[in-house]
């Protein structure tokens, strides 16, 4: 898997291509010089922070750098673990939903991904294939997902429902047994899940359009 340290190893690997300081970096891209400091990168009571949406797509506007070249050191060291029987990490599985069949099920993973399980990864890519998650994205845009258990509102989410197929939405309310979901921004469509019913629910770290 792709793991909190490494995204944070991704954003330094970056400065150092462009001889620059992790704290450069974020000044060159208009964010607080402090946003990659290693203190930023560990909440107080002890949790792994990770980089916000934000400041990954503004590095990567900032230094013309794409997704694929922003993680490719780090998918790298990851598939050279799977090839060698390693799964302790995991490489990034892109994979692109059949437009008939919009799920994460066995037939859309690889055989990497259905060996190692979702339950053992923290971040992946999806490629979307198709508009069923229109208008919020379309054909060919690529996510970069974060499977957590936290979440709050104002977080981009992708949920999983067992009756449903793949939602994405924007979180406005986070209760102990379900979760609200505002699903169509334009006509402030409100769906709200019993947590109970729900496979599983990845926060949306990145987006390329």
């Amino acid at each position: 898997m792709l793991s909190h340290e490494g995204i944070w190893k991704a954003i330094d690997g970056l400065a150092y291509r462009l001889n620059l300081s992790p704290s450069a970096l974020a000044r060159r891209s208009g964010l607080d010089p402090t946003s990659f400091n290693p203190s930023k990168r560990v909440k107080a009571d002890g949790r792994p922070r990770w980089p916000s949406t934000e400041s990954i797509a503004k590095i990567l506007d900032a230094t013309d750098t794409d997704l694929n070249d922003f993680l490719a050191p780090i998918m790298t060291r990851e598939r050279r673990s799977v090839e060698t029987g390693s799964w302790s990490t995991r490489a990034i599985v892109a994979q692109k939903i059949p437009k008939q069949w919009p799920r994460f099920d066995k037939a859309v993973f690889s055989p990497e991904a259905r060996t190692a399980g979702l339950k053992n990864s923290s971040l992946f890519v999806l490629e979307i294939a198709g508009d069923f998650l229109f208008p919020l994205y379309r054909d060919g845009d690529i996510l970069l997902l974060a499977n957590t258990q936290s979440y709050q509102p104002g977080d981009r989410v992708i949920l999983q429902a067992q009756s449903s197929d793949l939602v994405a939405g924007e979180v406005i309310k986070v209760r102990k047994r379900s979760l609200s979901l505002i699903t169509h921004p334009e006509r402030e469509s409100v769906q709200t899940f019993t947590l109970s019913n729900v496979e599983w629910v990845a926060r949306i770290v990145w987006v390329s359009q």
